[in-house]
């Protein structure tokens, strides 16, 4: 595996990891979300972060098997540009239902070195 590619996919796997941290075990609702200004935005920073990996992994392999790149992509670049408008509910939906998906397949591509 390309170093470069293994860094990027270690940093999201860190990600997700601070992203599980900062709930601490809580279950991640739009209430916990939005109850503590400082986790809302260190959300909103590690899903742009997220993104900008995905976005790096793909320009070293664009066919790089994370089920979701474009959608992460497209999160990461709504966050950034889009921040008055974001939807924190599809947020919640994101840290419930797709990081943990996400999780899995970086594990797995880091499985393989």
């Amino acid at each position: 595996m390309d170093l470069k590619a293994k860094t990027y996919l270690f940093d999201i796997l860190k990600c997700i990891e601070e992203l599980e941290y900062f709930f601490q075990g809580r279950e991640i609702t739009l209430d916990t979300l939005l109850k503590e200004v400082v986790r809302t935005r260190a959300v909103e920073r590690v899903l742009e972060i997220i993104g900008e990996a995905t976005k790096q992994l793909l320009k070293i392999d664009p066919a790089y098997p994370i089920s979701s790149s474009r959608q992460i992509i497209a999160t990461r670049n709504f966050i950034a540009h889009e921040y008055g408008t974001i939807s924190y509910e599809n947020v919640v939906e994101i840290l419930n239902n797709h990081l943990p998906i996400l999780k899995q397949e970086v594990k797995e591509l880091l499985a393989q070195e």
